[in-house]
Order: C-alpha cells, then structure tokens, then sequence
C-alpha cells in the first residue's frame, strides 16, 4: 500500500547503508528521522567543507540526537503546546504556531524545524528578507506568540520592530533565542521524546509566499503535503540515493531550501551545505562553487541569479552532473553556454501553492528531452493540470492545478470538472513541436519573478505610484533581474536624455518611491538609479480601459532597460569625495562614510556587513564607489582588482585595511596663498592652451574691414544653448526680429539627431509658454553639435554652410555646475576656440563676424575694488579664482578678448540672476531661487539677508542682450575689439524685500539668515525623517554650499551698467523686481506642480 501508486524510480535501491521510509502514511515526515537513526545509522545526511578544507559528514544518528536537544530546549524555555492535561482548558490543547526569524546555518535550523514538527507544534519559519511590517502582518495572521530570534543585530532590530507593531495592535508576542550548532550536534542533554502521531490532513508547517503583494502569504502545508514534496525525486528518471546534491544557498525560510532537506530523508541522496558557523556563511557566487567542489557534488540545486553569475568560472559550473533550478527562468544566453558544455539543466516548475509539478531529474541517457530543450519540462505523473488558452497565436495557457489522490494543492481557489484546483496565473508556452513539453512564459497577473526567485506582484505598488500628480502612469520591470524598476510616463513630458531634468523629475517624485519602498518587501523596493522615464516621442500604448499595455511598453524600452541594469551594474556613489591623501586613518574614514551612505541602518567598524543586511546590490554599490575613488584620486589601476573585494573584506576595518594596502599617499594638498597661486597658473595655463593664435592675411584683413557695412541682406546668427531658459527666449526674440533671416541653432543632444533635438526645442517653448509656432519657421535650422570636436562635430556640408552664412554668433551654452574644477571646464573652453575658428573662417569668406560670450557675472567673485565692477576686462585672474565655473568663464573671456588680436570682433556679457519672465513668471524649479523657496516651505521659514538683488527678468535680459548686440555690431572701428556688458538690473532691490514677498503670499516668518541655514542643515541631514531623504533634502544640502559658497560675497549691487545701460533702452528701463514678479513666479511653481500657495496667504 502506498500514498503514491504512480511512481516512476524508486529510490534507494541498491544503497544497502539507506533504508527507504514507508510511503503509505503510517509516518509522517518527523518520524522519519528516528527511523533513519535506526535503520540507516551509517548513511550521510549531510557533508559539508570545514574552514580546511576537509568534509565533515553528518550522520543519521547525529540528527537525531540534535533534533531532541532542540525539543529539549524548547520545552525548557516553555516553547509551544502546553503538556496535555485533564484540568488544562480546551484553548491550551490548542496547537500553536512557533515562528523562526534567524540568519542561522542550515543543520540547526532543520534540526528546530523538525523538533517542533515532531512535538506537535507548527513551525513557521520567516524571511529574514521581510520588511518589519511584513514580519508584523505574519505574526497576526498566523496567531504567532512565540518567536525564535538569532542574535545577529540585523534580525534582533527587524524582530523589535515588529513586535512594536504586533503591539501597538494588542498583539503581544515573545522572542526567544536561536539555538546553535553547538547546542543541538555537540551536546548530548539526555533527553529523549517520541514524535507526536498526527493525521495526515493536519497541519505541519507554514511557509509563507515570496511577497507577491506587498504582504507575502501565510501558506499552510499538511503532513500529506509535506510528504508528497518530499517524494518528488521518486517521479524523476535517476535514483539520488548515494548522490550529494548541494544546496548551500537556499534559506530554509523558502520552500526550495527545505525541499531538499525532505528529499535526503525520502531518496537517501545527501545534502552538502556551507559549515555551521556564528554568524553563518554568506552565500555568493564564489562560495557556492567553492562548496560544491569542495564536496565533490553530484547535483546543485539554486536560483538562477547564481548560475550566472558563476558562468565566468564554466569547467567548475558543470563539474557535477545534475543542475536544478527553480523559482525564476534562467537566461538563456547562460543556459545554452551551459547546455553546451555538458551541464545537464533540470527546470523545477511549481509552488509553494502547489509543489513541484514538473518532471522531476532527467537522465540525459535516456533521451526523453534534448539537452538543448533544457529550458522545457514535461509534468510529472502524478499531477493533473487544466490549461487554459490564453494566447493561441503565442501557444500561451494559464496553468491550473488539480487535486487529485496523488496531488494536493495547499491552496484551492476554483473547481474545474468537479475537481477542487489551485489557479497558479503562470503563463506556460507549449513547445510548437512535442505538445508534452513546456516552457514558464510568464505571469498572467504580470508578477514580476526575479532572477532570485523572489516575487514581486507590481499592481499595489504602482497604485501607490499613480497617486503622485506628477505621474501619468507607470509599468514595472525586472523579470529575471536582480532588482525591480519602473518605467514612468510623467505628466509633463520631457526629454530623458536631458540628465538635469532626468535628476530634477526623479528627485520630484522620490517621496512618493520611498511610500512604495516602506510598503513593500525588501526584494521588491525601487531604486531611484532604476526609475526610467519615457520620451516624447514614444508614449506608453494603452488599452481600452485605459491601462498601459504592460508587455508593449517593456518591449519598446528594452534596449534602455538593458541599459540602465548595465549602468546600475557600474553605478557608484559619485557624490562621496575620495581622500586627497591615502592615509589609514583617512581611508578608514572614507569606507565608513560609503557605508554609511550605502547602508539603510549604521555598522560599526568590526560588523559583518552582509549579517547587517547588505545586499548584492549595496555591495556593488560599495565596490564601485571605491573604484571610482581609485580612478579620480589615487590614480590607481583597478583591472587587477577582485570584483568580490568586498565580500572578501565584509566589515569597515577589513575593506580599509584592503583597500589601504592597495594605495600609495600622495602629497599634501595646497593651502591658502599657495592652492590660489596654483589656481591662478592653472587659469593663465588654460588660455594659453586654447588661445587662437592665427592671424588672418592682410589681403583677408582689408577685406573684412570693408565689409564692416552690412548690406541690406539680414543677419544670419549663430546661437548655441538654446533649449535653456535664457537660450530659448532669445531664440524666440531672434525669430521676431525681421532683420533676422536666418538662426543655427546649435546644442548638444545625444543621439546626434537634429529632429530629437528640434522635439526637445519645442518642449522647452511649452514649458516657458513661449509661442510654439515660431519653431515651425524656414528662419531656424536646428544642428545637433559636439563643441569641442572639429568643426563642432558637424557634417562637413553643414559646417561650409555655417561658414559661408553666419554674421554673428552667441555662445550661450555652458554648464552650471558650482562643484566641477577647471579642469572639468576644458572641453567647453575647446568649444569656445572652435567657435573663434568658425568665426575666422567665417571672416576669411570676406564676412565680418561678431562674437558674444554670454559670461557670469561670477567672474567678480573675488573683486576687491573701492567702487563699482567696471563693464572692461579682468585682467586679474585672482578675481574669479576660488570656483571651477567662475574660473572657467574667466578663461572663456580672455580667449575671446584674445580674437581680437586675429581681426574677431566680440562681445563678452556678463550675466547676473535671471528672474522668471514678465508674462508667466517662468522659472525652472532647479536653479537656486525656486530652490530655496520650496524648500523654505518645507522647513517652515525664508531668510533674510543684509544686501540688495539685480535681478533682470528673463524676457527683459533677452531683449537687453539682442539690443546691445546690435549696437556693438553697428559700431565702426578701424581694428577689431572686445566690448564689454553687464546685465543686471541698474536699480538694486534690498533682499527682504522679495523674499519678504515671497515669506507673505507663503504664509511664512523671515529669520536670520543663520538661523535659516541651521534649520536647512537638520532638515537636510536628518536621517529618521522620510522626507528628509526625498529630492527637499537633497536640494537643502545643495542650497548649503551653493550659500555658503556662492552668495557669501553679496557682489550683485556691485557691478557698474553705465556702458550697457547707453546701448540698450531695455536695460535702462528695467524695472526692480517687486512683488508683480514675485506673485508671478509663485502661480508659475503652483501651475507645474513644484509647489502649493497657502490660499490664505
């Protein structure tokens, strides 16, 4: 008589130290174990590598012995079922639910499990990988009060956290602690118990669902059950009595790592797994292999994600025979590199729900599949399935299980044919050849089944997303990655390839990731590396009900998903500044201060990193952020370096030690007079090195000067930047003008296409509120361009058009970013000496160009003078030294002062602060002012300072520049010369004047400026606070050192006008700015969602 009459191999045939179980029921599985002990005392359970090398086997006897220890603990400490007695109330026969929450190693985990088992309780043994709130939700819908915890900081901290929730709902819950190896296998207590007789529909255990939702699922396993998962290697081809299979980086939390644990008792094959040791070894890539050698393993079993990541080391991978996989695909890139060097891959289809329902292990001697159909299974006989079609044109059915004598889903959830029968929503794709065989396709409910086997149901997660008003709609991703992303069609559509306001739109709706990312597992959180953002120019498809059309949209993204998984796979902590001088002490704090940003909880410098929840993830991100220091500070080759380093070092102390014992210390850095007088050689260095230096031949000379009066013909003009704020009025200013017949619009755009970058032209118009329909002009004539390559990255055709047409050119373009150094300016200094080639061939055509600069008025940063900033050259580089932009710009400067000397006529205007404009108060939320102004909200304050502020609104700027343009170029001169403006207003505002305006319609106090700084720095450094880390945060700290950087001077009512005021009426007509422009701007922020008016206020 047996439970399971549809065998096909039984097993422990022809192994006479193995005695096979009964499988007719009389024993549940706990009883195998004592019957092991008695029967098949010389037969290995396990083998494992100690720390020499040498493998240790455990013995029937020897788990016995610990699984009594276990229940000999447990009834010590008063763990689980009241002993039986006639006076104890009928509640107290009850049988309770004993939790496990421990990084432990896995022969004392078992060995509890089956001591609770065998004492008639329910283990339930718990991911360590749980949110606290996830933890929590399982203690109440499972009735758990007790919990074994191990001692390891990472789970004492998550078992507190859930408690406090469990008792904040009335639920209280006690923890005790995790047994060791050395309590349960090197003591003998003497104390022996029978295994508690129970029926076969009770319940033995509990494991629980991946986290599908954000909730993973309590799943209750019977003793048939238990016993059916336990026989599945006897509906295989081989007989794995005798074989070590190695199982060493499956938790026993997850059913695929207790699975194997039943299989030994069943079939006799022997489990090797990492040595018992406090903390436990942490599974990788390496260690794996290193185990399964060390072994000397038949077979492995173990999620994809780390059978490709040891396809770098191939001959190890297939030096065993037999290669299970489970819970994810496997890629198949890897999977036929495998296949064809003669590993024999054995695809596990099932669930927690429903078992193992695929064939079990083939005998590629047989022939029943080929080796290169190695992603397809057939069913196993035992089980019954009902497939539903679900897309005919794609041979794809949604899998559905049947109970049947010999199968029995632990979840039911319909009735097919008078059968109760689990739905499983996998979608299975039948081989268009051999109808038996089939391949897992998918989800139909879209789970997303990560390459760990971790599942993460994207539904509730990106219903969370969509109540974000910057949020059109989203679909998540990850399928067979290591992580989850999400791709997000914004409200307001903008150019992604655009990495500020990629940054800005992230940073938008970070707030709304971190609700999603404290509402979900851990496995299924979203990084904001991996939140991708749609183009323009390819919306999401939807469906009928309005819905993205989920496997469309991935489709479309694939090559910048694939993309942005490479670029997380090198990403770095970029902003963490490497040591000047690689001292020990220095270094230690660097790798503490990486930590500390990469970890979601603080290390001390002698924990383990990965028994305090680092992951694979936060373990690259720690490796390549010191790789990065490696490469921009100690100037150190990083090819030879392990890519493992850090699981090698995995506490602070060690990864310094390393990584210290990799560098050499270099030289102090420069102080003072010294690091200026570097800046300023560095500065002088840098004009030389870009200076134009030919001169055009006096034929060409007489030439231009004739041509100094233009005739009748109209302006062609250059204008480079015009997809910024500033750039796109004055492109829209030039288009108006009727003496204008022709604008080159030259900008940087990734793909090289004019079209892409004409696209994002015409977003920025919208955002502006400027009149689209001006783009549509035969005036302009978009050029993707590259500045510091030759000809400016042009066709050579475009480029002889530039010369033979441009009169004028603006260089507008440049980048704004107050923490580069110099050198990081070169390539737009080389733009700037390109652009002076252009307009000396140009010149040479017999044309007489003129070029303007737009500089900053930054260039005054040091100023020191008795009276105003004169509108004329700065000869003194001291002035701008101190930040790479202001450097940058006071280089850019003397090159073009230099022009003049080779017949260049220019103009170099010097730029203050750009208000929003006089129509809509336009104003990119990015830039300082709307950045201070949020974020004042948000700390509940504005400052106030002691100086006055030249703002110039932006329209009114671009009218100015146009019209002192003109006057410059009308100018007649016999030799060729540089003038010079400044554009800010001529009539200065005190600061709390504004931001007094701004602080009313807020509804906010002004304060001291210091007293403001010191709010912004505890609210941008807070670490407790949720919001604190959200794009607020980030914009404080970057407010902080652009403050205490960049405003410090107070320079903006320093600078003389005089000269640009004569040449432009719309600058000696500029109004200060008041509270028109304030409240304008403000209904702008409002209008984009950047922020909220108080309508109080």
């Amino acid at each position: 008589m047996t439970l399971f009459p549809n065998i096909l191999t039984p097993q422990g045939v022809n192994v006479p130290t193995f005695s096979p179980p009964p499988l007719d029921g009389s024993m549940i599985l706990p009883e195998w174990v004592p019957h092991h002990a008695k029967h098949s005392p010389r037969h290995p359970f396990v083998v494992y590598a100690d720390e020499n090398g040498e493998n240790q086997t455990v013995y029937y006897p020897q788990v016995w012995r610990a699984v009594k220890n276990a229940k000999f603990q447990l009834s010590r400490q008063g763990i689980g079922r009241i002993p039986p007695s006639s006076d104890a109330p009928a509640q107290a026969q009850e049988r309770p639910v004993i939790g496990i929450l421990a990084v432990s190693d896995s022969l004392s985990c078992i060995a509890l499990i089956w001591a609770i088992m065998g004492g008639g309780d329910i283990p339930f043994p718990i991911s360590t990988r749980n949110s606290a709130m996830a933890v929590a939700h399982l203690l109440k819908q499972t009735g758990i009060r007790q919990l074994i915890v191990s001692s390891d900081p990472a789970m004492q901290r998550l078992a507190h956290e859930a408690i406090e929730l469990c008792a904040a709902d009335g639920v209280q819950v006690k923890t005790f602690p995790m047994p060791t190896f050395e309590d349960l296998y090197h003591k003998d207590e003497g104390f022996d118990f029978e295994i508690q007789k129970a029926r076969l529909e009770d319940v033995a255990m509990i494991l629980h669902s991946s986290g599908s939702t954000a909730f993973p699922k309590p799943i209750r396993l019977t003793h048939h059950r238990a016993l059916e998962w336990a026989t599945v290697p006897y509906y295989g081809e081989l007989d794995m009595c005798g074989s070590r299979m190695a199982s060493h980086a499956l938790p026993l939390f997850h059913a695929m790592g207790i699975a194997g644990y039943k299989w030994a008792l069943s079939s006799g094959l022997t489990v090797a797994c990492f040595r018992p040791t406090l903390p436990p070894v942490i599974p990788t890539p390496d260690s794996l292999l290193d185990g399964i050698i060390s072994c000397k393993c038949d077979a492995a079993f173990s999620v994809p994600s780390m059978i490709e990541a040891s396809i770098s080391q191939l001959s190890g991978v297939t030096s065993y025979g037999v290669q299970l996989y489970a819970g994810a695909p496997l890629s198949k890139a890897v999977g036929d590199k495998l296949a064809r060097a003669g590993a024999n891959l054995v695809p596990l289809y099932g669930s927690t729900e429903a078992s193992i329902v695929s064939f079990g292990i083939y005998d590629r001697a047989r022939g029943r599949r080929a080796p290169e159909l190695w992603d397809w299974f057939h069913f196993t006989p035992r089980g019954k399935v009902h497939m539903v079609p679900y897309d005919d044109e794609e041979r794809l059915y949604e899998c559905v299980l049947l109970e049947t004598p010999d199968n029995h889903p632990s979840v039911i959830t319909t009735t097919i044919d008078g059968f109760p029968a689990f739905e499983t929503k996998d979608l299975l794709q039948r081989h268009p050849e051999d109808p038996t065989l089939w391949c897992v396709y998918g989800r139909a409910d879209d789970q997303l089944i990560l390459s760990t086997g971790e599942k993460t149901n994207p539904g509730p997660l990106e219903a969370i997303m969509m109540q974000d008003p910057n949020i059109l709609a989203v679909v998540m991703f990850g399928r067979g990655r290591l992580q989850n992303g999400v791709l997000v069609q914004p409200k307001q559509p903008f150019d992604p390839e655009d990495e500020d306001k990629l940054a800005e739109f992230r940073n938008k709706i970070w707030p709304t990731m971190e609700r999603v990312n404290h509402y979900a597992p851990a496995h299924s959180r979203i990084f904001k590396e991996l939140v991708l953002v749609t183009s323009p120019s390819k919306p999401f498809e939807f469906t009928a009900k309005g819905t993205p059309r989920r496997q469309a949209c991935i489709t479309a993204y694939s090559d910048e998903i694939d993309d942005v998984y490479r670029k997380m796979e090198e990403s770095s902590q970029t902003d963490i500044a490497p040591p000047e001088e690689w001292t020990r002490e220095s270094v230690q704090r660097y790798i503490r201060t990486i930590v500390d940003k990469v970890m979601s909880a603080p290390v001390r410098d002698d924990d383990d990193l990965f028994q305090n929840g680092c992951d694979s993830l936060q373990s690259t991100w720690i490796r390549n952020t010191i790789l990065h220091g490696f490469r921009k500070s100690a100037r150190l080759p990083t090819h030879d370096i392990p890519l493992t380093f850090v699981y090698s070092h995995p506490t602070i102390r060690e990864l310094a030690d390393y990584v210290y014992g990799l560098v050499t210390e270099k030289g102090s850095a420069l102080e003072g007079q010294d690091a200026l007088n570097a800046r300023v050689t560095a500065m002088r260095k840098m004009v030389e090195k870009y200076k134009l230096y030919s001169a055009p031949s006096s034929e060409t000379q007489a030439a231009s000067n004739s041509d100094k009066k233009r005739s009748g013909e109209g302006r062609t003009v250059l204008l480079t930047g015009t997809t910024g704020r500033f750039g796109s009025h004055i492109l829209a200013q030039l288009l108006q003008k009727p003496d204008v017949v022709k604008v080159y619009a030259l900008n940087r755009e990734k793909s090289g296409s004019d079209a892409a970058l004409a696209a994002r032209q015409r977003e920025q118009f919208k955002l502006f509120g400027l009149d689209v329909g001006l783009l549509s002009s035969e005036k302009v004539v978009f050029c993707a361009a590259e500045f510091d390559k030759e000809n400016l990255g042009l066709k050579e055709a475009q480029y002889r058009e530039l010369c033979a047409n441009v009169d004028t050119i603006i260089h507008n373009a440049w980048r704004v970013d107050f923490n580069l150094t110099l050198p990081s300016f070169e390539p737009l200094l080389a733009g700037v000496l390109n652009l002076l080639k252009l307009c000396q061939q140009t010149k040479q055509n017999g044309r007489a160009p003129h070029f303007a600069f737009i500089s900053s008025i930054s260039v005054f940063h040091g100023y020191s003078g008795s009276g105003l900033a004169p509108e004329a050259p700065i000869d003194d580089p001291r002035w701008a030294a101190g930040a790479g932009y202001s450097e940058g710009k006071w280089v850019a400067e003397q090159l073009v002062a230099s022009a003049s000397n080779v017949g260049i006529d220019g103009t170099v205007v010097r730029v203050g602060q750009l208000s929003g404009d006089t129509r809509i108060g336009g104003w990119s939320p990015q830039e300082w002012v709307p950045a201070l102004v949020g974020v004042s909200q948000k700390i509940g304050c504005i400052p106030s300072r002691k100086e006055n502020l030249t703002w110039l609104p932006v329209d009114t700027a671009a009218a100015a520049l146009l019209e002192t343009l003109e006057q410059d170029e009308a100018s007649n001169s016999e030799h060729a010369r540089t003038e010079y403006a400044h554009l800010v207003c001529p009539t200065p505002t005190p600061w709390d004047a504004v931001f007094g305006a701004y602080a009313k319609r807020l509804g906010l106090p002004l304060v001291l400026f210091k007293e403001w700084v010191q709010r912004l720095e505890s609210f941008a450094r807070s670490g407790t606070d949720a919001a604190a880390r959200s794009q607020d945060a980030g914009a404080g700290l970057h407010l902080l050192e652009f403050f205490t950087k960049g405003l410090e001077t107070g320079l903006e009512d320093k600078l003389s006008t005089e000269k640009t005021a004569a040449r432009s009426q719309v600058l000696a007509a500029a109004k200060p700015v008041d509270e028109t422009n304030v409240d304008r701007s403000l209904q702008y922020w409002e209008t984009i969602d950047f922020l909220r008016i108080n309508p109080q206020s």
